[in-house]
């Protein structure tokens, strides 16, 4: 039976706790735990109350508490329950860090990839991605986009091979144009004027497919009237479409193909809206 007013040497206290005497002798050096009771040969001794604290330390280091979260947990400043919750957060980051890289470490032993088929850029995208589709909040915010998207009559429309047919034709088109603008083709150049004016007609064509109404009018507007401001304020409230923007960036980079890129975009509409207005100047 123990008795509360005994006196344990250190020894016997390292035993009991599952510490080494350095530790103990660390603890009171740093003044987080210090003896009960020094002997006239200066032999450090423990009451049981002073062991009690010392097993809480070790428990707390285990945990990866510092000293000075410790002492405070010891000297009442702080609550063990708020102590132990911000280490649970702190445990519960590093659990979805290691599940990440378990998710990058499966995808490179699954697919036998080398070293010199994985750039340190792609392994950072693996790990976000990882993370990335891991969170229930991206989850809930990406389900909720593409629910509103594609639960409509329109949206179901968009996915039927008809459709992505014609979605590749105008990715193709929009190509083009890309690459002639980043040529340096002018925009009031008379090839400048025909891609655009190929992709108001697509535009038309492409909303009437959807829509049924075929109005030239109204879609060669929207490519002359193009506002790179308006366009960026309507992408930042799609959080959805933000978040699947930088799903497919991660992708990309680990698929090694060039990710969107929404201002190199913004760019050649921007000189297609110039083209077609050149009549209008």
């Amino acid at each position: 039976m123990t008795c509360v007013n005994e006196l344990y040497a250190i020894g016997d206290v390292a035993r009991r706790i599952g510490l080494s005497v350095s530790a103990i002798r660390f603890y009171a050096d740093e003044g987080v735990v210090t003896p009960t009771h020094l002997t006239d040969g200066g032999f450090r001794q423990y009451d049981v109350h002073a062991i009690a604290r010392l097993e809480l330390v070790r428990t707390l280091r285990d945990l990866g508490a510092g000293l000075d979260d410790i002492g405070r947990v010891l000297a009442a400043e702080t609550t063990l329950h708020d102590l132990a919750a911000t280490h649970l957060r702190l445990v519960e980051d590093r659990l979805r860090q290691f599940h990440a890289r378990r998710a990058v470490l499966r995808t490179i032993v699954r697919q036998h990839t080398t070293t010199e088929q994985v750039t340190s850029e792609q392994l950072e995208a693996w790990i976000e991605l990882a993370e990335m589709v891991r969170d229930e909040q991206f989850r809930t915010a990406l389900w909720d986009f593409l629910h509103r998207t594609f639960s409509t009559e329109q949206g179901k429309l968009m996915v039927t091979p008809e459709m992505m047919a014609r979605a590749e034709r105008r990715a193709a088109l929009f190509k083009e144009a890309e690459t002639a603008q980043r040529a340096g083709v002018p925009a009031d150049s008379p090839q400048a004027k025909e891609i655009a004016e190929r992709m108001a007609s697509d535009t038309a064509e492409f909303a009437a497919a959807l829509t049924g109404k075929h109005d030239p009018g109204k879609a060669r507007c929207s490519v002359a009237d193009f506002d790179r401001s308006k366009a960026v304020q309507v992408r930042g409230r799609l959080t959805g479409l933000t978040l699947l923007t930088r799903y497919g960036s991660l992708v990309a980079t680990i698929n090694d193909t060039p990710p969107p890129d929404p201002d190199r975009a913004a760019a050649v509409q921007e000189w297609m809206a110039a083209a077609l207005r050149q009549d209008t100047t």
